[in-house]
């Protein structure tokens, strides 16, 4: 599928256009199904058309791409020109200035990321030696990519999860007992006889 399968949608510009504020709904409606095949289209903004059938006009053809009736289509596409909603090129082809103009932006993007992470400028990390290594060949002279095999996952205890449980309240069973006095926060001293004050 050539053209574009989605695309941003500004709200605000739908809504506060003048030119497409001043039509109707229903033109209103015709222009964004136009849309929608315009992101299609190739190029992208134009309403390319097929070829059209004997004594066909352009607003049949677009009732037939539409899905609705030629006569209504008519004037509703009259409406859209007079308003200004769209252009045409040279060849009098319809056309959406500002998908016109989203698509040369974004052609411009990307052909900025592709110069500036092109897989030809593409440099390894600095500290990971292994794909410095890999990406120079240098694998012990073998041109072969190295493959890294998963760290070992810790094994569990022959209980499993009863018996991790089962080491963890030895281990705080054989802890020293806090004194008394340290638990309310007070502070204490260990007399000879065992007992605090």
């Amino acid at each position: 599928m050539s053209g574009l399968p989605w695309g941003k949608f500004w709200w605000r510009d739908w809504l506060t256009d003048p030119n497409l504020s001043a039509c109707s709904l229903a033109a209103q409606g015709l222009w964004m199904r136009m849309l929608c095949i315009m992101a299609h289209s190739t190029p992208v903004g134009h309403l390319t058309l097929p070829p059209r059938r004997r004594h066909e006009s352009e607003a049949k053809q677009i009732a037939r791409l539409v899905l609705a009736y030629g006569k209504g289509v008519e004037g509703l596409l009259t409406e859209l020109e007079m308003r200004g909603v769209f252009s045409r090129d040279s060849e009098g082809i319809i056309v959406s200035r500002r998908m016109v103009r989203d698509a040369e932006r974004s052609e411009e993007g990307r052909t900025h990321i592709k110069k500036r992470w092109g897989q030809s400028n593409r440099e390894p990390i600095r500290g990971d030696s292994r794909a410095r290594d890999s990406a120079k060949g240098t694998n012990g002279g073998d041109k072969t990519q190295t493959r890294i095999e998963p760290s070992p996952t810790p094994t569990r205890s022959a209980g499993g999860a009863k018996g991790d449980v089962l080491n963890a309240v030895k281990e705080a069973a054989a802890a020293p007992a806090v004194p008394k006095g340290a638990a309310r926060g007070r502070p204490f001293r260990v007399i000879a006889g065992g007992s605090s004050s």
